[in-house]
């Protein structure tokens, strides 16, 4: 019997470690996870995790060092990938996995998802990967078949990563081989884009894969924090939402070339007369909304709360422990798992 595995390949955002400086979250001379986003659901026979017995992987992020993680865990090629959003901390592996697939494939073009937008805005930084990548575009709510996995499919739902994280996405993957199981992964958000269908759809994931730089709110980095903590982070979110504008919201997502073909989708918030109702702004608020049974939270940093709230970076088990302890406080039956580069999770 074949058995589905999530597997952890990196985990650190873009800068969780700047030069001259130490984090307790990551261990400098230990496994390459900085600005290394990347994640993989593999299919083994008999559920026995070596190369001889993998036999699909789809690898969901490409971050900094996905490329010698991917050289050390098996050395094998990835069968498709999937990308969250245009940032060098997801996507800068994609060069060096495609071009080795397309050299020893006999040229084939190697198979990559991503919403349109996002795949444009990498394609104007990497243009070459036009003539080597096979695109399998990702709409908005739409559930998408992958031909690399038989049975498992992708949805992608918007998220707002800035205005510069164009087509930024959440994907969810629904396994329906011997068990149904769902995993989400958040990519980066700063808040997720989601109507009440999507929000039905993503409700008891088996795994939720959260990027959140912070325990406390700091919307100025386009991320969204775990909490918000005390009276002072509410006020920061208070102040931001109050200035937050639809159409920079909007922007990412419906400003493509050929038009706004997804526009849409988003018609639930152009109806709303508060649109910013409801929309979770912690992850906190998000897990409250869907149930997920385990959550991984991944992209820490603590830089933010270190400096603008005068509260310490934890370690792995001291954030492991504060978020369990702060879930149970908040009534959240979630299990959190801080995961390190290498660990499965049985799907």
């Amino acid at each position: 019997m074949d058995e589905w595995f999530l597997r952890i390949n990196g985990r650190g955002n873009a800068w969780p470690v700047p030069l001259g400086q130490e984090n307790p979250f990551y261990c400098r001379n230990g496994e390459i996870e900085y600005a290394n986003a990347s994640f993989s659901l593999m299919q083994f026979e008999k559920g026995i995790k070596d190369r001889e017995h993998l036999e699909t992987e789809l690898m969901i992020d490409a971050g900094h060092g996905s490329i010698p993680n991917l050289l050390r865990l098996y050395n094998r090629i990835p069968d498709a990938l999937f990308i969250t959003h245009p940032h060098f901390d997801h996507f800068l592996g994609i060069d060096w996995i495609a071009q080795s697939y397309y050299r020893f494939n006999n040229k084939q073009k190697y198979p990559v998802y991503a919403t349109e937008y996002c795949w444009d805005t990498i394609l104007e930084t990497i243009p070459h990967l036009e003539e080597i990548i096979a695109f399998h575009p990702l709409e908005p709510g739409v559930k998408s078949e992958i031909p690399e996995a038989d049975q498992i499919s992708v949805t992608a739902f918007p998220v707002f990563h800035g205005v510069s994280a164009k087509g930024a996405a959440m994907f969810l993957f629904e396994v329906e081989k011997e068990k149904y199981s769902k995993v989400l992964f958040s990519g980066d958000v700063l808040f997720p884009l989601l109507n009440e269908q999507a929000y039905e759809e993503l409700q008891n994931v088996d795994y939720c894969i959260v990027d959140s730089n912070n325990r406390f709110p700091y919307p100025r980095s386009n991320h969204w924090s775990m909490t918000t903590g005390n009276n002072q982070g509410k006020e920061s979110l208070i102040n931001f939402m109050n200035n937050l504008k639809l159409e920079v919201v909007l922007e990412p997502h419906t400003g493509l070339p050929s038009g706004n073909r997804y526009s849409g989708y988003f018609k639930y918030l152009k109806d709303q007369s508060d649109w910013k109702e409801g929309i979770p702004f912690t992850v906190f608020d998000f897990i409250e909304r869907i149930h997920p049974k385990t959550v991984l939270p991944v992209h820490y940093s603590g830089l933010e709360d270190e400096k603008y709230y005068n509260k310490s970076v934890l370690n792995n088990l001291e954030m492991q422990n504060w978020l369990n302890n702060s879930a149970q406080q908040f009534g959240l039956s979630t299990n959190f798992v801080i995961a390190e580069i290498g660990d499965f999770f049985s799907t």
